[in-house]
């Protein structure tokens, strides 16, 4: 039984996080994680809770019951939640896509243990915000230049109010630009 709910949990968790990781690939938002950890601080005393409860009934100490398949639990259930709120925002997203052309001032390269990613930071189209940090697919960060290129960005409201933008393509007067040279 101890075998099929660490089973559970741990199937339970994975599935929450790939929930999280499509929703964020897929409707991008511009709050980043905050969705993501509002959820883990909501869903924590759900899971404490639960583990007193456990550790009262069986006479063990809070920190033992907190275990593996409490912890994938946990995994879970804020992937599920906080990824679910992330793609119903863009899913359900009837708003017109709003284009801002920006430039880019400076591009970044995260090395990992088994691969990179890429990024551009870019001068902001949203009021009181100084830059915008966007992931980028490494095609495209290959041809740009900080302080020169542009990059058109389309923003959408987002069904549930939170900014989410479309997958990021060179802007027309940029490519002009780079077939002429």
């Amino acid at each position: 039984m101890k075998f099929l709910l660490s089973l559970f949990a741990s199937l339970f968790g994975i599935a929450g996080i790939g929930i999280a990781v499509i929703a964020k690939v897929t409707y991008p938002t511009l709050s980043g994680w905050a969705p993501h950890a509002f959820t883990a601080l909501a869903f924590s005393p759900f899971i404490i809770g639960s583990a007193f409860a456990i550790s009262r009934r069986k006479h063990v100490s809070l920190v033992s019951s907190l275990s593996r398949p409490f912890i994938f639990a946990w995994l879970g259930g804020i992937g599920m939640i906080a990824g679910g709120i992330e793609f119903a925002n863009g899913k359900f997203d009837a708003s017109a896509g709003v284009p801002h052309t920006v430039t880019v001032k400076q591009k970044k390269i995260t090395h990992g243990k088994r691969s990179e990613s890429y990024s551009i930071i870019v001068s902001s189209w949203r009021e009181g915000h100084f830059s915008e940090k966007l992931d980028v697919p490494e095609q495209l960060f290959n041809t740009l230049e900080e302080g020169k290129s542009q990059v058109e960005v389309i923003s959408h409201a987002g069904a549930l109010g939170m900014e989410w933008i479309e997958p990021l393509r060179a802007s027309a007067q940029f490519e002009q630009v780079q077939a002429t040279l």
